[in-house]
């Protein structure tokens, strides 16, 4: 039985001799009371952090409001579609086109508003009637021209505009007004085929182009 305490003792205190071994290669880790300085450090990083991503959020900002997006295409095409709809349902035209054209105001007609925060008319439509049979257009420098008159012509808006779709055939310019053509085909109560090309123009340069 004593020979067993002994024994137990002396495994014990090999034990408390390995545990203080270890101790010493590898001490406790201790951290400093007073961390003041570490904070400061880590304070600096954070703001330089916000600064730099409340400097890019203004940054995308300034950019997006200073720089106009250009809707006038856009509406140029919704004037152009009303205005089909306006002219033609199930491809027939409504008589009225075909019979008092000249006294037709188109924004009356297609519900078109032209009101605008300028005092001068920003939009100019116009719809000019062909013979579907005579009807006739050339390719020149990738441009199409038309070479057939028509039959009749009905117009509404800031006539001054109608340039700036002429020169826009040719060069393309931030500062004028933006336009659209569009051509469909429809039958009278005649049955009469007609070739219709809608022109549509939008100024509204201060709103939509960086001048």
């Amino acid at each position: 039985m004593a020979t067993n305490n002994k024994g137990n003792r002396n495994q014990s205190k090999s034990l408390a001799d390995l545990a203080s071994r270890f101790t010493l290669i590898n001490p406790p880790l201790k951290f400093p009371k007073d961390r003041t300085g570490a904070d400061k450090i880590l304070s600096v990083y954070w703001f330089a952090i916000l600064f730099i991503v409340a400097s890019g959020v203004f940054a995308m900002v300034y950019v997006f409001y200073t720089s106009p997006f250009d809707v006038r295409n856009v509406e140029a095409d919704a004037i152009g579609n009303q205005i089909v709809s306006c002219i033609s349902q199930n491809g027939k035209i409504i008589s009225r086109w075909t019979t008092n054209q000249t006294s037709l105001k188109i924004r009356d007609e297609c519900h078109l508003d032209f009101d605008s925060e300028s005092n001068e008319n920003q939009y100019y439509v116009q719809i000019d009637f062909y013979d579907f049979k005579t009807f006739q257009f050339s390719i020149s420098n990738g441009t199409e021209v038309i070479s057939s008159q028509p039959l009749t012509t009905v117009y509404d808006g800031n006539a001054n505009l109608k340039t700036d779709c002429e020169v826009g055939e040719i060069k393309n310019y931030n500062k004028q007004s933006k336009c659209l053509e569009k051509r469909f085909y429809a039958v009278d109560e005649k049955n009469n085929l007609y070739t219709i090309k809608i022109t549509s123009a939008v100024r509204k340069t201060e709103k939509n182009a960086k001048l």
